[in-house]
């Protein structure tokens, strides 16, 4: 990344070949796909810690920082329960309603495609007699959809089918009727919970 380079060249640095007409040997006998889920990762890592830093020395204007979970059929069970998790900038805990911690922040697992993202004081927090200006849009598989909706209220939207699939029947089933939220996909480590072990909190 402090070279400039983008994800393609970033996977021949690893694999081996030619960067800018100059051949580079390769670091590890790997295939293209795992290689660039490394850089991948590695650039998400990079970002998401530079983010951080430059929100924590704004602290006077950012208030919180929130993680952007990507609204397609990929996203992980970890990324969908930490989807608009939102902490202190100072501290880095939880701001109710949020209750996971921090954890390192993303990327929080392997080929993570989640982003930090700042929130700002509000106007009046500011000092600034105003209204707030409304949101915009982000990206998702369905184009651009509010950028304040929620990872629970576009998958509310998709068909049974759809949900079956991305959270896995049981789960899903569990969501469906109000049984769990997907903030409760995952244990306070940020890890996973089966269906059994979610079955099991429901019946402590």
């Amino acid at each position: 990344m402090s070279n400039g380079e983008n994800l393609t060249q970033g996977i021949v640095r690893i694999v081996g070949g030619t960067v800018d007409g100059v051949t580079v040997p390769g670091i590890m006998k790997t295939s293209k796909r795992k290689a660039g889920a490394l850089v991948a990762t590695s650039q998400n890592a990079v970002s998401n810690s530079a983010a951080l830093a430059s929100y924590q020395a704004n602290f006077d204007v950012i208030s919180k920082t929130t993680q952007v979970s990507t609204l397609d059929n990929k996203t992980s069970e970890i990324c969908i329960a930490y989807s608009g998790q939102t902490w202190d900038i100072k501290t880095l805990t939880p701001v109710p309603p949020s209750t996971l911690p921090f954890n390192g922040g993303p990327p929080r697992h392997f080929n993570c495609r989640s982003r930090l993202r700042p929130v700002t004081m509000s106007f009046r927090e500011l000092g600034i007699d105003s209204d707030e200006i409304p949101p915009g849009t982000r990206a998702s598989m369905d184009g651009q959809v509010p950028a304040d909706i929620t990872f629970d209220a576009w998958l509310s939207g998709k068909s049974t089918t759809f949900q079956d699939k991305l959270l896995g029947p049981g789960r899903a089933r569990l969501w469906r009727g109000n049984k769990i939220s997907l903030t409760q996909l995952v244990d306070f480590r940020g890890q996973p919970l089966t269906l059994d072990q979610l079955e099991n909190l429901l019946n402590d």
